[in-house]
């Protein structure tokens, strides 16, 4: 009897085992839940695209959120605000491989021109999962670069003149560009007078006209009247937002001053007497 019981035992776990066998074998037939794609991965890409991510089994959208598919740009820990979707399309006679789901991410704004992204998918039991549980075995990242042209600069004063002492009355002010600049935040188009580029001394603002040359990027400050002998002056370009700018609409990023001194004028006084 002990011999039977044995065998008995035996049998069962055999059955088992069997049976284990079996289910086992049905289960390779479905692959692993994982990623198949991702877009965009180049460089060049429209500042208006959206961020895609291709899975092998349909996906549960409950998982598909802010902190498990995210997008930022490289070097950066701000995540962009953007709304998510899901959209499944493997059905029972779907051979794996054959189809795929989709998430998508739809950044809240556009995206900055010659910029680097990085996006990251996140697995484990706290990530993305598909629609009976399972999870992506590890978080996948990343990188895609946007097009555009590279981010214009602010412009800054080159050179400048005069910066010296004994100056003569009749000189010009003149200031280099370091880009090409707008005219019209330099000068009124009109008057040719400027309150962004102008000529100060103790006794007050000097009355003058301002020109400027796209071809040298050099503004030039005529005085309406000579300067007065021996009186220091100096010269102010306006920066910030309600100063001067760039064709690219970029400021001088601050108030650009300088000062120079005009020649004494000689200590005799000639009168010239006429007579009728």
């Amino acid at each position: 009897m002990k011999g039977m019981a044995m065998r008995t035992k035996i049998a069962v776990i055999v059955g088992t085992a069997l049976v284990a066998v079996l289910v086992c074998s049905s289960m390779a037939l479905a692959a692993t839940f994982a990623v198949t794609k991702t877009a965009p991965t180049a460089t060049g890409v429209a500042t208006t695209a959206n961020v895609k991510a291709y899975f092998n089994h349909n996906i549960k959208a409950s998982t598909v959120t802010s902190s498990t598919f995210k997008v930022k740009k490289d070097g950066t820990t701000n995540w962009l605000g953007a709304t998510r979707s899901v959209n499944n399309t493997i059905t029972p006679s779907s051979t794996n491989g054959s189809s795929e789901s989709v998430a998508t991410l739809n950044p809240s704004a556009d995206l900055a021109s010659n910029t680097t992204y990085k996006v990251v998918l996140v697995g484990g039991s706290s990530g993305v999962k598909d629609s009976n549980s399972n999870a992506l075995a590890a978080n996948k990242s990343w990188t895609f670069t946007t097009a555009g042209t590279t981010p214009s600069t602010a412009p800054t004063v080159e050179a400048h003149a005069p910066a010296s002492t004994g100056i003569s009355t009749s000189t010009l002010v003149t200031a280099t560009f370091s880009e090409a600049m707008d005219a019209n935040t330099l000068t009124d188009p009109t008057t040719l007078t400027s309150t962004t580029f102008t000529l100060n001394s103790a006794g007050g603002s000097v009355a003058a006209h301002v020109t400027y040359v796209p071809d040298s990027k050099e503004a030039t400050l005529d005085p309406d009247f000579a300067l007065l002998d021996g009186t220091s002056y100096t010269a102010t370009i306006k920066g910030g937002s309600e100063g001067v700018k760039d064709t690219q609409g970029e400021s001088l990023a601050q108030d650009f001053s300088w000062t120079f001194s005009t020649a004494t004028g000689g200590g005799c006084l000639i009168r010239v007497i006429c007579d009728g």
